[in-house]
């Protein structure tokens, strides 16, 4: 017997969580939609996966852009920059 999809959801979800992983939802503007999911074929992964890449790639290109946090996105105890 198949799945509803509210119990496909909440399997997602449980496994999201167990895995130390976040659930965003999110609205993009039609044009950023368009390019995400353009680049999410183009690398053959998610679009997840994509935006993950794109995130981590600025953060080590940009060094430590966020104050207070180091390279891994770690809080820096006592910076109050």
């Amino acid at each position: 017997m198949a799945i509803s999809n509210a119990e496909r959801q909440k399997r997602y979800r449980a496994k999201a969580k167990a895995t130390s992983q976040q659930r965003l939802e999110v609205v993009l503007p039609f044009e950023v939609a368009i390019k995400l999911k353009y680049l999410a074929a183009h690398w053959q992964c998610t679009k997840a996966e994509a935006l993950s890449r794109l995130l981590m790639d600025t953060w080590a290109r940009e060094g430590r852009p966020v104050p207070g946090y180091d390279a891994e996105g770690e809080p820096v105890p006592g910076d109050q920059r």
